[in-house]
């Protein structure tokens, strides 16, 4: 995110958030309507965040703005603490995923639960964990 001025309001010390943020190459590109893994029924519009060379899903309702040049950094954070508020859900196993998440279908929700621990891994693989903590604090919705 060189260069890049968060005018996101939910970010609180945005020096630290941005000292880890510079550290790294963010690309957000817009793929077209799709569907969330989890929703059989609601399109919804979908975006690739990629993370230096890490891609990760991000989708948002169609009543949001779309993509375009001023809302790109906002796109990014907003994608940015999806994925870290997914990540951060500390499950034992993939029983414990269905019984939180209220899932009857267990080939579902192994595609989720999947999805999201691969998720996990990308982002331990860009960011360390003390990172990790400070986005976590620092950017909130």
């Amino acid at each position: 995110m060189k260069d890049y001025i968060l005018k996101n309001e939910y970010i609180e010390n945005k020096e630290d958030v941005i000292n880890i943020l510079e550290k790294h190459n963010f690309y957000i590109t817009y793929e077209g309507k799709g569907k969330m893994w989890d929703d059989d029924k609601n399109e919804m519009y979908k975006y690739i965040v990629e993370i230096d060379d890490k891609k990760f899903n991000y989708f948002e309702g169609l009543g949001n703005a779309m993509l375009d040049a001023e809302n790109t950094n906002d796109k990014i954070i907003n994608a940015l603490w999806c994925i870290l508020n997914e990540i951060n859900y500390i499950y034992s196993d993939l029983d414990d995923f269905m019984i939180e998440n209220c899932y009857e279908d267990r080939a579902k929700a192994r595609k989720i639960y999947n999805q999201i621990m691969q998720n996990k891994q990308k982002m331990y693989d860009i960011f360390t964990s003390e990172e990790i903590g400070i986005l976590t604090e620092n950017i909130q919705f």
